[in-house]
């Protein structure tokens, strides 16, 4: 009697084991619809659910990065003199160039007038060729930061 409840025991496992590989096994044919299935599955859509504060976050962060970022700004100035040839020239860059920023900046004895943000020097020096026709004295600098 003992030997048979020790083989009954062995024979289930085994019983067990053959019949969960053989439940699991692929075969070739299965391999193209799963295939198949992954890339219907990769062309569906996703909707992002975000939260109103992110968006905010986001934004401060990129005036943020705007603001850290003007260190290394290149800008073009047009001028160096009195106030009121500083006045003129912002004047009359306005004029000529309505979509550009300017600005200008008093530095003993005179005041200057810079105009243009660019990030890269092959920015402001595309811009610089354009302004240069109507400001030849324009050149292009780096302020110190």
């Amino acid at each position: 009697m003992k030997a048979i409840y020790t083989r009954k025991p062995l024979f289930t496992a085994a019983c067990l084991l053959i019949f969960s590989f053989l439940g699991f096994a692929q075969t070739s044919e299965e391999t193209p619809q799963q295939t198949e299935e992954t890339m219907i599955a990769s062309q569906g859509t996703v909707n992002i659910v975000q939260d109103e504060k992110l968006a905010k976050v986001l934004e401060l962060k990129k005036q943020v990065n705007k603001n850290q970022g003007s260190r290394n700004i290149y800008r073009i100035q047009i001028y160096s003199g009195s106030l009121s040839g500083a006045q003129n020239a912002i004047k009359n860059f306005r004029k000529d160039f309505p979509n550009v920023s300017n600005m200008s900046d008093w530095d003993y004895p005179n005041y200057k007038v810079y105009v243009g943000s660019f990030r890269t020097s092959i920015e402001a020096d595309k811009m610089l060729i354009e302004i240069r026709k109507k400001y030849p004295i324009a050149f292009k600098l780096k302020p110190k930061g």
